[in-house]
């Protein structure tokens, strides 16, 4: 297949599939969104494939929702909110392992996506930030699959306070799985042993997890609810508004 948003290889049962698009600082706009489950629909039909890993190129992994797209979008409609919900619950229930490769900065919906993966590996460069409140927004949708892995209080931090985390401290709270200054080397190595599992016990661990945990159908509408209610609310509107037409933050 050919994508616009995404540089995809296929090596030895691992996919790799880089973000492509710099112009965009590699934000999340939904052809990327439809790409990426386009693609998990293509591997999920090949038994030989084992492990989908997503990074980012030109220093930046993922920084969330394309502000552009969003204010271009006069009447965003729940539907624009669902679609980045239902492919993070993707990511926890299809048979393939998924592995964020991040090397640069994460932000916002970014930091989602790293969350769902099952791995995440990064470069100790590496910055991750939850950014959505400096705007208004809320990281519903995040929120679920960020506190799976570190718990409540610390993505309350995270929220609250738009901190920016290093990969050594994301590391120490269990949003990164490994810190490695040669991620290609690091892959190699976990690859291994992922690559000998069969995927329907990959499947079955998946959702056997999910079942013990908080993510459920009436927490997923939740969260896309909030999401569509304050994104779509004047100010959020008009602060993304005011940056991209005139570069002012909301706090200027």
């Amino acid at each position: 297949m050919e994508f616009k948003t995404l540089r995809v290889n296929v090596e030895s049962g691992v996919v790799s599939a880089m973000i492509d698009r710099k112009e965009n600082r590699n934000s999340i706009n939904r052809l990327l969104i439809n790409e990426l489950t386009q693609l998990l629909d293509v591997i999920e039909r090949q038994s030989e494939i084992k492990i989908l890993v997503i990074s980012g190129g030109n220093g930046v992994f993922c920084t969330g929702m394309d502000f552009d797209e969003a204010v271009a979008t006069s009447s965003p409609s729940k539907e624009n909110f669902s679609e980045y919900m239902t492919l993070l619950k993707r990511f926890t229930t299809t048979s393939k392992v998924l592995v964020a490769k991040i090397e640069g900065q994460v932000l916002a919906g970014g930091v989602g996506v790293a969350a769902a993966c099952d791995l995440v590996l990064a470069t100790p460069e590496s910055q991750l930030c939850l950014s959505e409140l400096l705007w208004g927004l809320v990281p519903a949708m995040v929120m679920p699959f960020l506190i799976r892995r570190i718990g409540p209080q610390a993505a309350y931090r995270m929220a609250l306070t738009t901190e920016t985390l290093s990969a050594e401290e994301a590391g120490r709270l269990g949003l990164v799985d490994i810190v490695d200054l040669d991620l290609n080397a690091a892959l190699k190595r976990i690859s291994r042993r992922l690559l000998r599992l069969d995927s329907g016990a990959v499947e079955n661990l998946k959702l056997f997890v999910r079942e013990m945990w908080i993510i459920s159908e009436p927490m997923e509408e939740l969260a896309v609810s909030e999401s569509f209610r304050i994104g779509s609310s004047p100010l959020v509107r008009q602060n993304l508004e005011r940056f991209i037409r005139h570069k002012q933050f909301p706090w200027e």
